[in-house]
C-alpha cells in the first residue's frame, strides 16, 4: 500500500494533513477506493464513523451509531487525529 499511495489522488489529499503518516494515508485511501462511489459527504461520513443515524420521531429526538462504519478506517482515523492533534498547536488548545 505504500509503494501505490504516492499514485492516488486520495491518498495525496490525505497525506497533505498534518499528522496523517504514510501508513495511515494507506490504509484509509485503500479502504474507502474513490471518492466518487459516496453520494454525498454524509454518506461518506457515515462510513468513516464521523456521524451517527439521526432517529428522531415527532416527539422525540435521538441518534445512533451506523452499522456499515468501516473499522479499519475508523481505526486509522483515529490514529492519525491524535497525530494531528499533537502536530498542530491550534488543534491540541481546541482540545
Amino acid at each position: 500500500m505504500g509503494d501505490i499511495a504516492p499514485r492516488s489522488e486520495e491518498a495525496t489529499n490525505i497525506r497533505s494533513l498534518p499528522g496523517f503518516g504514510e501508513s495511515c494515508t494507506a490504509e484509509i485511501a485503500g479502504e474507502m477506493s474513490a471518492v466518487d462511489r459516496f453520494i454525498k459527504e454524509s454518506s461518506m461520513a457515515l462510513y468513516f464513523g464521523m456521524a451517527t443515524l439521526d432517529t428522531s420521531s415527532g416527539v422525540r429526538r435521538g441518534s445512533k451509531p451506523a452499522k456499515q462504519v468501516n473499522p479499519q478506517i475508523k481505526a486509522a482515523k483515529m490514529i492519525a487525529v491524535d497525530h494531528h492533534r499533537k502536530k498542530v498547536a491550534s488543534s491540541q488548545a481546541y482540545l
